[in-house]
């Protein structure tokens, strides 16, 4: 079962699938870096709006295109890949919306890039702003260091223990 595990687990993600994924790991270290190595929140949030435009266009490309054929793994951990992939993906949605959210309700203009401003579709709303900011820097944070973890994590697990070379499906 070793040797049908490797031979399948060769057969590569479409080269789409695999820039949406690296270069979303990319962004989402930059959105990082600017907002707590450079403090610099401008540019935090046109990463962030790019994030959220990146990760909706890369969940339309994922249904586009066929997966590989996955490695023989336990139940549980298909079970624990699906359920990972789908917060991630859940939490790069959610990550920006409530950062936008935050900001509107706090009656801020978002600039993206200095290419246009955002429009501001809510009524400014002290309270809402307070619950936004929690969500994005409290719980949706966490909850996506913890997928990220658990991402890399498993990646490998699959790597160095299990070896049977699920990473070099996205190299």
């Amino acid at each position: 079962m070793q040797a049908d595990n490797i031979s399948l687990s060769r057969k590569k993600w479409a080269i789409t699938v695999r820039l949406f994924h690296w270069l979303g790991a990319l962004l989402i270290l930059s959105a990082w870096m600017t907002a707590e190595v450079f403090d610099n929140m401008s540019l935090h949030r046109s990463i962030g709006i790019s994030i959220l435009l990146w990760t909706a266009a890369r969940l339309i490309n994922r249904f586009l295109v066929k997966a590989p054929p996955a490695p023989v793994m336990p139940k549980w951990q298909t079970g624990m890949s699906h359920l990972a992939h789908t917060g991630l993906y859940l939490s790069m949605l959610a990550m920006p919306i409530s950062g936008l959210l935050m900001m509107m309700y706090a009656d801020r203009e978002t600039h993206f890039f200095n290419l246009f401003t955002v429009p501001v579709l809510v009524t400014p709303n002290d309270e809402y702003a307070e619950l936004f900011e929690k969500l994005h820097n409290d719980i949706w944070w966490v909850i996506l260091l913890f997928l990220l973890g658990m991402h890399v994590v498993g990646a490998l697990y699959h790597q160095f223990i299990q070896k049977d070379g699920l990473i070099k499906r996205m190299l």
